[in-house]
């Protein structure tokens, strides 16, 4: 029986495969010398140890809370279930049978917790902590490449993400559903009020990248570099969506963040474009809503009242179009326009800064799965 693997590369590793590419092409070494270096490259342990990736879990989905939610009560919430996640995620590249239900697992206990501790964990609003708990296991990236390749021609690769993507979805919905049918009727807890204040999104773009950075083994010393993309990208979203609403933030923030990481993959200590690009492409969270959507279908199957399907379903479709068109947009631009450009980011990032000295390499940005 095949082993079929579907996943994300870290980023170390992705630095390390578009240097090896570098070096193919200046040096053309023989076959067996790059085939072997790219085995090792491939096989190498992650660079952060596993407590730091532990950490960077948790550290990610405080971020992406204080994004989507800052409730004040939910902080606790977002700490616990993220630290839960990424132990069952440490846990599945162990267990094989826990990696195949990884989705439903997780979701399911993530479900449990925090509706069965709403007031403790949430401030009464469990449903918020369901995004930034199962974040990191959102198809959405694979959900906008797949749109991505259907638009460019690429039928077989497009409709096998999408499909994927998906099935993903409704794996997550699934265990939502599991969790919550196991604690039976719900009660209407006290709701809290208490926000944080307008600072909160900004230190949970700043949470992001460390968080990233960390669960992902980041290239020493990129950390910089990545923060740079992911507040131009954030900045680019909150415009959007102030300007004409949430599906022009995403494709706003889609074509900043790709030409960002062309413009940064241009200097001569930067990270490679895929490295830069892929951390602010996952804070847009293309899945989330369709996430939301279709856990509202799973609730109020449970209560008894009816939603609107077609709408969840429009309202998905739509999100992974918008930041799969800014994508699409933003890397013509990018390769386009880029020489007339590049000398921006001297302004705004010298490559004097201590933490640029990784060597220069190159990389495309629409390629994460």
């Amino acid at each position: 029986m095949l082993d079929a693997r579907v996943g994300t590369l870290p980023l170390d590793q992705i630095d390390g495969l578009y240097r090896l590419i570098d070096q193919i092409e200046q040096d053309a070494p023989p076959p067996g010398v790059a085939s072997r270096d790219l085995d090792a490259i491939l096989t190498q342990k992650p660079g952060s140890p596993p407590w730091l990736i532990l950490l960077g879990q948790v550290v990610l989905t405080v971020g992406i809370g204080m994004m989507l939610n800052p409730g004040a009560r939910a902080l606790v919430g977002y700490v616990v279930l993220g630290l839960v996640v990424g132990v069952l995620t440490q846990l599945a590249d162990r267990v094989r049978l826990l990696s195949m239900a990884l989705p439903v697992v997780a979701s399911a206990v993530v479900a449990v917790l925090a509706y069965g501790f709403p007031a403790a964990l949430a401030g009464g609003q469990p449903q918020q902590l369901l995004i930034p708990a199962v974040a990191t296991l959102l198809p959405g990236a694979m959900l906008t490449n797949g749109t991505i390749e259907l638009a460019t021609g690429s039928m077989v690769a497009g409709a096998s993400r999408v499909v994927y993507g998906i099935n993903m979805l409704f794996l997550l919905a699934l265990g939502s559903y599991v969790g919550i049918s196991v604690l039976g009727p719900l009660s209407d807890p006290p709701v809290s009020s208490a926000q944080l204040g307008w600072w909160a999104p900004i230190l949970g773009v700043l949470l992001i990248g460390y968080g990233h950075s960390w669960r992902l083994s980041a290239p020493q010393n990129t950390v910089g570099w990545l923060l740079l993309v992911l507040y131009v990208t954030y900045a680019a979203q909150v415009l959007g969506k102030h300007v004409s609403g949430p599906l022009t933030g995403t494709f706003l923030g889609g074509l900043v963040a790709v030409n960002a990481a062309y413009l940064i993959q241009r200097r001569k200590h930067a990270p490679p474009t895929q490295v830069a690009f892929l951390p602010a492409f996952w804070m847009l969270v293309p899945g989330g809503i369709s996430l939301t959507g279709i856990s509202d279908l799973v609730t109020h199957s449970l209560s008894g009242v009816s939603t609107g399907g077609l709408e969840v379903l429009v309202s998905a479709l739509l999100s992974v179009m918008s930041i799969a068109l800014g994508v699409m947009v933003g890397s013509g631009l990018a390769t386009a326009h880029a020489p007339r450009v590049s000398t921006i980011i001297d302004t705004v990032y010298p490559h004097h800064l201590p933490w640029a000295h990784t060597a220069k390499t190159t990389g495309k940005p629409d390629s994460d799965s």
